[in-house]
């Protein structure tokens, strides 16, 4: 349910991969931080009313994180992204955290 949530709510040329179990990346060529982060609350204000509209509690972190000069490839940007959902994780559900720049970090509830 939450992949065909995501796949209607991101963009034409954004690319929605499955990494394992309950978790999914989203790769967005071309955007910048405040773009992804657009996409990060639009999609989870999506999961929430999906599980409202079935009356049941459906929740979702991220962690978001963008390229950066020096990325020796995507390997280094899903490291980060996944430091950032366990930051998002530990502060609590329906929580985003994004790494934009080497000490930024912050948090915010969708909605």
């Amino acid at each position: 349910m939450v992949a065909g949530i995501a796949s209607a709510v991101k963009r034409g040329s954004d690319l929605l991969v499955r990494l394992g179990g309950d978790e999914f990346a989203i790769l967005m060529p071309s955007t910048g931080g405040p773009e992804s982060n657009t996409l990060a609350k639009r999609l989870a204000s999506a999961v929430s009313s999906t599980g409202k509209s079935f009356q049941f509690s459906l929740s979702c972190s991220f962690g978001v994180s963008s390229y950066r000069a020096g990325d020796m490839g995507p390997e280094d940007l899903v490291k980060r992204a996944d430091h950032q959902l366990y930051l998002a994780k530990e502060s609590g559900k329906n929580q985003i955290s994004w790494d934009h720049g080497p000490e930024l970090v912050r948090f915010s509830r969708p909605g």
